[in-house]
């Protein structure tokens, strides 16, 4: 999983766990939280390596598209609203 290092989590995360107690025996789910929708949670996901490497390492090339777009005038940058619009 990949995890903001500018968070405090007050609970233990198990990361085989999808929402409602439901366990993902075959690893095949991806998991971010609903809390901290600022319209989407960028603070952490976890579960399957291909969701999460994409959550991890598309924004970088994702961003230079979303700043030349001139769509979100004021929030190109802001995390939250990024990541709703080009990666989910």
């Amino acid at each position: 999983g990949m995890f903001r290092s500018d968070a405090l989590y007050m609970t233990p995360i198990d990361i085989a766990v999808l929402d409602e107690g439901v366990v993902d025996r075959g690893n095949r789910h991806v998991v971010v939280p609903g809390f901290g929708q600022f319209p989407v949670n960028d603070r952490m996901i976890y579960g399957n390596v291909k969701g999460v490497k994409v959550w991890a390492t598309q924004r970088f090339t994702l961003i230079e598209e979303r700043a030349k777009s001139h769509k979100h005038q004021g929030y190109v940058m802001h995390s939250e609203r990024f990541m709703e619009a080009s990666i989910f």
